[in-house]
């Protein structure tokens, strides 16, 4: 459900490849300040399982492309889907709006969008990006990096039986792992 959540809000707000993501952090992470190696439609070469691992403190089983869109019509996205040992599921959107939309406008856009399909508002988070929003009740966070680009986290736990995860655990682990995608 909340994987769903997350492909909704890319669509609606302008934000996985298959690949290996065997780039390391410190080189993805000044590559995607310059914005000389975003790929919006290859989540997964942006967000490598090395740094979810390490992020989330949880062995990654597999890694996937989820939904992804070419841009035709729109943004261009995807969506990089991480499944954890521990129980929890990582789906790391990217986006890049070609009319090169204002971060303003994007988290705007995604804030009516959360509105739609959420019980709580959706919080300002200063700080990350150029503009930012955790919605606590979807454990989801979007980050407009500047440049038509945005960047999206929705950390759950799928596993019943495992140990609780929390919204505020799932809000510091989305911005640890958003701050490696240049956030």
């Amino acid at each position: 459900m909340r994987a769903m959540v997350a492909m909704m809000l890319a669509l609606g707000a302008g934000g996985c490849g298959g690949g290996s993501g065997n780039t390391t952090a410190d080189s993805k992470e000044s590559a995607l300040a310059t914005g000389s190696s975003w790929d919006a439609m290859d989540a997964c070469s942006i967000m490598s399982k090395s740094v979810v691992a390490a992020t989330l403190k949880a062995e990654v089983t597999s890694s996937k492309l989820g939904a992804v869109k070419d841009g035709s019509i729109g943004p261009k996205y995807s969506q990089c889907e991480f499944t954890l040992a521990d129980g929890r599921m990582l789906v790391f959107g990217t986006a890049q709006d070609d009319a090169n939309i204002s971060p303003a406008d994007q988290i705007a856009n995604t804030r009516k969008q959360i509105g739609m399909i959420s019980n709580q508002p959706p919080a300002d988070l200063p700080g990350m990006g150029k503009a930012a929003l955790w919605s606590g009740d979807v454990h989801a966070m979007y980050v407009a990096l500047g440049g038509g680009r945005m960047v999206s986290a929705t950390v759950s736990q799928v596993l019943m039986g495992k140990t609780a995860y929390t919204g505020d655990q799932a809000r510091d682990d989305s911005i640890a792992l958003l701050k490696h995608a240049g956030a």
